[in-house]
Parts: C-alpha cells; sequence; structure tokens
C-alpha cells in the first residue's frame, strides 16, 4: 500500500511560522544586545588611550624634575612625533599649548575620524598635571577607576 500525501503524514522540521517566530526574538535580541556589545568595545578602546596619556603625564613628571619644566612637544620627551596614534590606532595623542610651562601641561587624546571611537561618548580625552580631568561629570567615568 502507497502512502500519499494527505493526512496523517507528518515530516520533521520547522514550519515557515516558527521560523519567522525564532527570526523575530532573534532580531529583537540582537537590536538589543549590539548597543552595548558596541559601548564595551568603545570602552576598552578607550583604555588604549588612558594608558597613553597616564604614560605622557608620568614622562612630564620626569622631565620636569630634570629641567624644571615640562615639555613642550612629545619629541621632546622622546616619541617619535608631537603628535602620534595611540597604539591600538584609535586616538591622535599630543600635547597642547598651555600658557605656564613652568607649572603646566595638557595632553590630549583626539578619537580618529576613521575608528569608530568617533562615535565614544567621551571624545576627546585630556590630562594635565593634576591628573585627568575626574572633577568633570562628564569625563569622570570616561577613566578606569
Amino acid at each position: 500500500m502507497r502512502h500519499g500525501k494527505g493526512y496523517g503524514h507528518h515530516k520533521d522540521g520547522f514550519t515557515l511560522i516558527e521560523l519567522l517566530a525564532v527570526m523575530a526574538i532573534l532580531s529583537i535580541l540582537v537590536t538589543i544586545a549590539l548597543p552595548t556589545y558596541h559601548d564595551l568595545v568603545r570602552k576598552s578602546r578607550r583604555a588604549d588611550a588612558t594608558t597613553e596619556l597616564f604614560r605622557i603625564q608620568l614622562e612630564q613628571e620626569r622631565y620636569r624634575a630634570i629641567h624644571q619644566y615640562y615639555a613642550e612637544g612629545l619629541t621632546t620627551l622622546g616619541w617619535s612625533a608631537d603628535e602620534v596614534d595611540s597604539p591600538g590606532g584609535h586616538y591622535r595623542l599630543a600635547l597642547v599649548s598651555v600658557e605656564d610651562p613652568l607649572t603646566e601641561f595638557q595632553a590630549r587624546a583626539v578619537p580618529r575620524s576613521d575608528s569608530d571611537q568617533i562615535h565614544d561618548t567621551c571624545g576627546t580625552l585630556t590630562i594635565d598635571q593634576d591628573g585627568p580631568g575626574l572633577d568633570d561629570p562628564e569625563q569622570a567615568d570616561c577613566w578606569p577607576r
């Protein structure tokens, strides 16, 4: 006896409705999770900049201990140029001109325009002779604790 198509015939697998429901659930999860993932990636890349800014601060203090003033360019501190990329390539690092290099300096890390860091809410990070600007509520959450 041959069994044809009809009632009682069962095929293993998913129906189109089941697949659509799964796709809808997955798309909702991705919509929720993807921005959080991007924020975490940006935060980890931000560490690339903060580490280098702390390094510049340390080198500036060493330089001032010998010369009685802060260096006005990164090349003076032994870097290859006065404006350099962070090791991860997501930021441009440089010293900013200040009024009195005897008592102050400021270094900045600007997100590169060709990096996703340009979308980071922290934007440009700065550090000076007193450290990062943790008194500024917009910058306080941008630095490691």
